[in-house]
């Protein structure tokens, strides 16, 4: 399966997930669409430029759940080399590198069984080019379990199965991935909330090979359409590719407009 046949499996399931979601809405605070833009700028002894940009749709029809989510991030930084020429003169000379450049493409539905209990299915693509990730899809069904869940508190467990496609380095991996995951949610006063979700993701047919993803974040109102974001992520992988670390972690600090 080339990355060509895998972009069109998630784009084709992203534009299935929000025509079902958009259909025959019915009026509530539902569908939601939101855009966040982030980005940092260094100039002085550290010279850098980063920007990130996140697309966040969700729906609520008959108790279905449709969720749809895009990020990526660019970052350049400007480092300074001495240069000697043939005369043995030495000057300064200053260069820009990417170190990084990443995306995500998202897509989830929850559907009701029985009260604590839903099913869902979710895609996802993530590419990372920094870390020689040229690809990453996993999609699969699951099972959430609301052990809270009331108006301003959420806290969930899932557990799922993700078959995984994984080209890393120009070498293409298939696993198996078993995954556990945890999301609470708590709103807070005048539309403000805090969150944080893990996610353990071990491959059941190779044993050294799992994935950690956690996340937490706040958000504050600053309008009635305009809010804060702040959102730390740590992605953790055990087998990157060579040259990489293992772990990835990202301070994203942005402004979040509701559509």
């Amino acid at each position: 399966m080339n990355l060509k046949t895998l972009t069109t499996l998630a784009a084709s399931a992203a534009a299935l997930a929000c025509t079902a979601a958009l259909a025959d809405g019915e009026a509530s605070e539902y569908p939601e669409t939101s855009v966040t833009f982030g980005g940092t700028l260094n100039d002085g002894n550290t010279e850098d430029e980063s920007a990130n940009l996140a697309f966040d749709f969700k729906n609520v029809k008959d108790g279905y759940e449709y969720i749809l989510g895009a990020n990526g991030t660019v970052t350049r930084t400007t480092t300074e080399n001495t240069v000697t020429d043939s005369e043995g003169n030495t000057s300064t000379r200053k260069s820009k590198k990417t170190t990084a450049k990443n995306g995500e493409l998202k897509g989830k539905v929850i559907i009701p069984v029985a009260e604590p209990f839903s099913a869902y299915f979710d895609a996802s693509a993530f590419r990372d080019e920094i870390a020689d990730i040229d690809y990453r899809f996993m999609v699969g069904p699951g099972v959430v379990w609301d052990v809270v869940k009331t108006d301003d508190f959420g806290f969930a467990l899932e557990l799922g199965i993700a078959p995984m496609w994984e080209k890393t380095d120009g070498e293409t991996e298939y696993y198996t991935m078993l995954r556990l995951g945890e999301r609470v949610e708590k709103k807070l006063g005048k539309g403000a909330k805090i969150w944080e979700s893990v996610e353990y993701l071990p491959a059941i047919d190779d044993s050294d090979k799992y994935l950690v993803n956690a996340e937490c974040g706040v958000e504050s109102p600053l309008a009635d359409n305009l809010s804060l974001h702040v959102t730390l992520k740590d992605k953790y992988n055990s087998l990157p590719a060579d040259g990489n670390e293992k772990n990835d972690v990202s301070l994203i600090v942005g402004v979040r407009v509701k559509l």
